[in-house]
């Protein structure tokens, strides 16, 4: 098996540890904002009333904003897709038994970085966000915010039947450990697409490639000297 087999082969695992990781991403967040009333809980933060008991009161305007959850949920769900896409892509190749071009190759690599820099925003917003609420849950730090969420529904001020909140330490501990494996993930497709890109400039020069990447797209618009790359 080639070198070029062998990248293919790696980028079609990763691929799918891509997609089997998404769901650990963004499917908790949807549950958890599902739970909670349709209300995001990070940076969510409200306070302790103990004149009248031991309660917990937060207000509709204390719930943090809903883009601080949709945004893990967008990336989590392209992520889904694009995994997908590129699993069967990469299993054709492999079945196949052909190269992807230079031009497809290039695009991978800068379309990656992208997504690996946007992941790791997601992944801040999640993590720091789910901080900000347990800090403001328990912030004498004499209980663990685990522990915390089994009283959850007992202690919200005013009760809501619509609010569950007991497993949201469950939901957020599944939710980190799929937006910081995705950013991991990420770091290694990254990796291979630039791999292939040496790869690429090994067998020849890299503005070799581009100048037949265009003669092949002027070829394919019947001759047109106005395509350019």
């Amino acid at each position: 098996m080639g070198l070029g087999n062998i990248l293919l082969l790696c980028q079609t695992a990763v691929y799918t540890l891509s997609f089997v990781i998404s769901f650990f991403y963004f499917i908790p967040i949807a549950v958890n904002k599902r739970d909670f009333d349709g209300n995001c809980i990070l940076d969510g933060h409200g306070t302790w009333n103990l004149t009248s008991g031991r309660h917990y009161q937060i207000n509709a305007d204390q719930w943090g904003s809903s883009s601080k959850c949709g945004y893990p949920i967008f990336m989590g769900v392209v992520f889904m897709l694009l995994s997908l896409y590129f699993t069967c892509r990469m299993a054709v190749f492999l079945l196949k038994d052909i190269e992807q071009s230079f031009l497809n190759a290039f695009v991978n690599l800068v379309g990656s970085a992208v997504l690996l820099f946007m992941q790791f925003i997601a992944a801040i917003v999640l993590t720091a966000g789910y901080n900000t609420w347990c800090t403001a849950l328990v912030p004498d730090n004499n209980e663990k915010c685990s522990i915390m969420a089994l009283s959850f529904d007992e202690v919200l001020y005013p009760p809501n039947p619509n609010i569950s909140g007991a497993a949201f330490a469950i939901q957020m501990a599944m939710a980190k450990f799929g937006a910081w494996m995705m950013f991991v993930i990420w770091v290694w497709v990254t990796a291979l697409a630039g791999l292939k890109i040496f790869q690429f400039h090994q067998q020849e020069s890299i503005t070799s490639s581009l100048a037949r990447e265009r003669e092949r797209l002027v070829q394919a618009h019947g001759g047109s000297s106005n395509v350019t790359i």
